[in-house]
């Protein structure tokens, strides 16, 4: 600046017109605006000018003695009237422009005032919500001056176009909170005393006043939750999930739903394992914004006690190809402290090729392979290709708090097999079938097993006729309860309610169950789904009636954490993946509740076409892997569903 002075006042030096002055013109000098933002240039106007050629034009900070440094200069080479634009100022204050007399004088023909402001305005959010009663707007570096008002308008509106205002007081800095207006698109502006707007904030958003709520306030582990709607925005990613009470709104959810477009609806979800404190949110376009929240309350938790003390989980595959009758995974495992959990996929009508039994075995009791998993079956498959058979296998061991017994019943030699176990705990044992070996050209009442705890040393297994083996697992497991008991289906039933004593969560159901009817009756009648539908009901379900079941069911509350569903698969779907947020995939173990004929696998289905008891309509593997469980099934003609449970062992029941 320093530099710039001594320019000009060189220049100017010996440059007087005395003949102009001594006319009492008037001069006068403007800028085309009062304010300016930082980014505005600055257009200067002048009239009555003496006209000599130096004769110069200068923006000045106000106040500021005649000879100071100019912000910015330029001579106007003689015009007597005339305008300059100079740039932007970018520093915020009050500045003058003057009309200056050449020849370094310094003399000041006419000056005008403007001022430069940086003023700042925004909101405290982008989206308003019925939850939300007031906008807050905040304003910063305003000029100070009387007469200055913040303002809600319609956003595009004009300057002049106002929904709300608030005078400041002169105030350059401060907040204000605005009554929230009706739905719509607005911004906060800044204005000064002249009606001119110095600031804008960005556009924000008041949405309709959405609801939500479920259809009850307080539930049971796993019971079912329907979920309303209305005053979404209709937004194909609006969403609702269910959220642990007070968390972050981008928490992870325990389930969640796109709306699809659906300003108002209901919608029926499978429940909440856990118990605590909850809350349904709908939420923004795939935003966190919360649109609307309702809560509600899980009750019967589990009580955390003594638990067993796991030392791992192994699982796998097996394949046994179409042409030969097993498949053997060496390995050595404590058979005594282990649980095997094993589901099936296989597609044929016939139980001599899809038969499939599983069991842990030593060395010494079969020489011929080593020590390790066996799946079998009793003949080598066909070159049809259908008699390929898929397992998907889990090993549970523990180093304290479980004991299991394992063995082989032949019902085809004894009939009913009653087994002799070493003492265990009634209430917390239960048990675990893995599977049959049979002949035959049909599925009926020689394959499917009954197996039922009936006291501390005994284990009652039958089919309605003699003609299979079935590997079977006693598990007596500290911190385990468990309700049993029996029921029946007559030929037409399709559907029974079992009511049960209160089951917390971590409670997953075992139903084994024989069937009266000969091979040649269709796979809908003999195949039955079971699910905890509430902690007091465990629903049986099949998908068509014709042959008579005789049931044996356990309600097994365990002390690791259990999350369960119900997959539908259609006609032609031969597979599904079923999304759970937090599971360990590699500490997880997937299971069907019906387990009388291929384990822990089993479902219900429709079909009754050609092949009628085609069993692998409704049997499937179930592979968990982290926050996901696939099903997979080998036969897909006809619909199927499988309601499924996952054991998280790396959990305990609270899912901690």
């Amino acid at each position: 600046m320093l530099a710039l002075l001594a320019l000009l006042i060189s220049s100017c030096v010996g440059s007087e017109s005395t003949s102009e002055i001594g006319q009492s013109v008037t001069s006068t000098i403007s800028t085309d605006r009062t304010v300016y933002t930082p980014t505005q240039t600055v257009t200067v106007t002048w009239t009555g000018a003496p006209g000599n050629a130096n004769d110069f034009v200068a923006l000045m900070p106000a106040g500021s003695p005649a000879h100071s440094p100019p912000v910015a200069w330029t001579y106007i080479n003689g015009q007597v009237n005339g305008s300059v634009t100079f740039g932007a100022i970018s520093t915020a204050g009050n500045y003058e422009a003057r009309l200056y007399l050449g020849g370094g004088s310094y003399t000041i023909l006419a000056q005008s005032s403007f001022s430069v402001v940086s003023t700042t305005v925004t909101t405290d959010k982008t989206v308003y919500t019925q939850t939300d009663t007031t906008v807050t707007v905040t304003w910063a570096m305003a000029p100070g001056n009387a007469g200055e008002y913040v303002a809600i308008s319609v956003a595009g509106s004009p300057d002049s176009s106002t929904v709300a205002t608030f005078l400041t007081g002169g105030a350059t800095s401060g907040n204000h909170g605005f009554t929230k207006p009706a739905p719509g698109t607005y911004e906060a502006r800044f204005y000064n005393s002249s009606n001119v707007v110095l600031a804008r904030s960005a556009n924000f958003t008041v949405v309709q006043n959405a609801t939500i709520s479920t259809n009850k306030a307080l539930y049971q582990p796993i019971e079912n939750i329907t979920v309303t709607w209305s005053g979404a925005t209709g937004d194909v990613h609006d969403f609702i999930a269910i959220m642990p009470a007070g968390s972050a709104a981008n928490a992870t959810p325990n389930q969640w739903f796109y709306l699809n477009g659906a300003t108002s609806g209901s919608k029926t979800i499978p429940g909440v394992n856990t118990a605590g404190q909850y809350e349904a949110r709908l939420y923004l376009h795939n935003s966190y914004t919360i649109l609307a929240s309702t809560s509600f309350t899980v009750t019967g938790q589990c009580t955390i006690g003594a638990a067993p003390v796991v030392s791992g989980v192994t699982s796998g595959d097996i394949t046994i190809d179409a042409m030969s009758k097993y498949t053997n995974v060496p390995m050595t495992v404590d058979q005594t402290t282990s649980i095997l959990f094993t589901s099936v996929a296989e597609a044929e009508p016939s139980p001599t090729y899809g038969g499939v039994m599983c069991y842990l075995h030593p060395a010494l009791t079969n020489p011929a392979l080593a020590a390790g998993l066996l799946c079998t079956r009793a003949t080598a498959g066909t070159d049809t290709g259908t008699g390929v058979i898929n397992v998907h296998w889990s090993i549970v061991s523990f180093s304290s708090g479980v004991t299991v017994q394992a063995g082989i019943a032949n019902t085809g030699t004894t009939n009913p097999t009653t087994v002799t176990l070493n003492t265990i705990t009634p209430s917390e044992s239960f048990v675990v079938l893995n599977g049959i070996v049979t002949g035959g050209t049909g599925w009926g009442n020689n394959e499917f097993q009954r197996a039922q705890i009936t006291g501390a040393t005994s284990l009652d297994i039958r089919a309605t006729v003699a003609g299979s083996q079935v590997a079977w697992q006693v598990v007596d497991m500290t911190g385990a309860s468990v309700q049993r008991g029996t029921t029946s289906f007559a030929s037409g039933d399709t559907l029974q309610n079992v009511t049960i004593g209160n089951a917390p969560s971590g409670s997953v159901p075992f139903v084994s169950y024989t069937t009266d009817n000969p091979s040649g009756i269709a796979a809908a009648a003999l195949m039955l789904q079971s699910r905890l539908s509430n902690n007091t009901t465990l629903e049986l379900k099949r998908g068509a009636g014709g042959a008579a079941l005789n049931i044996a069911w356990e309600v097994v509350s365990l002390p690791f954490a259990t999350y369960s569903g119900v997959a539908n698969l259609s006609a032609g779907q031969a597979s599904t993946t079923v999304t759970i947020a937090g599971i360990s995939g590699t500490q997880s173990v997937g299971v069907c509740s019906s387990e009388g004929l291929l384990g822990p696998s089993t479902g219900s289905t429709t079909y009754a076409g050609s092949a009628l008891d085609l069993v692998g309509e409704a049997s499937a593997t179930l592979t968990p892997s982290a926050g996901s469980l696939a099903i997979v099934r080998s036969s897909s003609q006809a619909s199927a569903t499988f309601p499924w449970t996952v054991i998280d062992f790396s959990k305990n029941c609270q899912g901690q």
